[in-house]
């Protein structure tokens, strides 16, 4: 119930109006839902906490707070939430100069 009530939470931060919607039966609903991400797709209870903060309160787009406003959502995009929310590692950067660029794109024109 605690992970339900933290989705809750973080969903007033940005749609109070929806909030006011949940009754305590749906509140009750998305805990049997979020145990089942638990107990069935071995979600880590400190990672489901950590994608839900993410989608909510922390993702740089913004997409994900009007598309999680239930646990059903949660569960159902929790693979794709779970790499999204995942801390980019630095990409190397090359650093290509014209030529370089010029003689790649001969090289795949030759081919």
């Amino acid at each position: 119930m605690v992970l339900a009530e933290f989705l809750l939470e973080v969903i007033t931060t940005h749609s109070p109006q929806y909030v006011r919607k949940v009754t305590k039966r749906q509140l009750r609903s998305w805990a049997v839902t979020i145990d089942r991400l638990i107990r069935l797709d071995e979600a880590a209870p400190e990672e489901v906490r950590r994608v839900i903060k993410w989608a909510h309160l922390d993702d740089p787009s913004g997409f994900w707070q009007p598309n999680l406003l239930s646990a059903n959502s949660l569960r159902k995009q929790f693979p794709r939430l779970l790499l999204q929310s995942k801390p980019k590692k630095g990409k190397p950067e090359v650093d290509l100069d014209a030529a370089a660029v010029a003689a790649a794109l001969d090289l795949g024109a030759r081919l």
